[in-house]
């Protein structure tokens, strides 16, 4: 309640939906009736060792004495601006990795790496979820997709809890940081592959598999094996294998790595297309505050 208002709010609307879900007041729910997917108060700890904690402060010491931060000085005052600087670069270490925590009731340090996030996705909604390297959001993602356990908070898509769910009846494309792909099988093989995963009747999967690949303009590469072809045709592959069930989610990972100017607009286009047809929910996480302001 003490931070942002916007944050808060968010919050509060997450919450009042996931109430008005699991009781009889038809007020209530119909007021967020359109969050089609609660992400709620998760957290993810991975436990830590004291001497790994140990470990990375002489890293960080030996980083700061690089760069001229802890310079030993005669002077008694130089020595207690010294002091005072070690306090302050000691506090520092701490802001920058105040995930360490210590866990009273299992008595181990805990590397908390989520903490406490909470967001609701509309029907139709692309959200984008930006921050720097190491700040959670490929953690966050394999959550809320089921790959990676939540150790507290609520993932549910539309009424299903993600727990309780079977992640077949979710309905649900999930776009990898890294591509997934066998690198024998040609790119037409691997979407045919995917589409008869995802139970289209074997007459229609040809004509599905030419509609995927044009709509993605990679006709030139469709006998090619998987090993053969560029990095931002893999990406485009492995945005094919999240979109080809038509999910009512989807879940992008930086799709758009590896992608040159031209084809990442492709991307977007794709994308935009497909949210407003299938009226999709979709998370984006991207290091381009372009990407997010096309798409999100």
């Amino acid at each position: 309640m003490k931070g942002p208002k916007d944050v808060y709010n968010e919050w509060k609307r997450v919450q009042q939906s996931l109430i008005g879900s699991n009781s009889d007041s038809v007020h209530s729910y119909n007021s967020n009736s359109n969050i089609a997917l609660k992400v709620y108060e998760i957290n993810k700890n991975f436990i830590t060792s004291l001497s790994e904690i140990r470990k990375r402060k002489k890293e960080e010491e030996k980083k700061n004495e690089i760069n001229g931060v802890n310079i030993e000085d005669d002077d008694k005052n130089n020595k207690k601006k010294k002091k005072k600087s070690d306090k302050k670069k000691k506090t520092a270490f701490e802001k920058m990795d105040d995930r360490i925590v210590y866990d009273k009731k299992s008595k181990k340090y805990i590397n908390r790496i989520v903490d406490d996030v909470t967001f609701g996705v509309n029907v139709g909604e692309c959200l984008g979820l930006l921050g720097p390297n190491g700040a959670g959001k490929t953690t966050s993602i394999s959550m809320i997709t089921g790959l990676l356990s939540h150790t507290h908070g609520k993932i549910v898509y539309g009424t299903k809890d993600l727990i309780e769910a079977d992640l077949s009846n979710l309905s649900l494309g999930y776009c990898a940081q890294h591509d997934s792909l066998w690198k024998l099988l040609t790119v037409k093989e691997t979407i045919q592959f995917y589409l008869n995963i995802c139970g289209y009747p074997k007459k229609d999967i040809p004509y599905y598999t030419k509609a995927l690949i044009e709509a993605c303009g990679i006709e030139g590469h469709t006998h090619k094996k998987v090993c053969e072809i560029s990095g931002g045709t893999k990406r485009k592959l492995s945005l094919i294998i999240a979109i080809c069930s038509s999910p009512s989610y989807l879940i992008l990972d930086e799709p758009s790595a590896g992608m040159d100017p031209f084809t990442r607009r492709y991307m977007w286009k794709l994308i935009s297309e497909l949210k407003k047809v299938r009226e999709t929910a979709t998370i984006l996480t991207t290091h381009s505050t372009e990407e997010a302001e096309a798409l999100c």
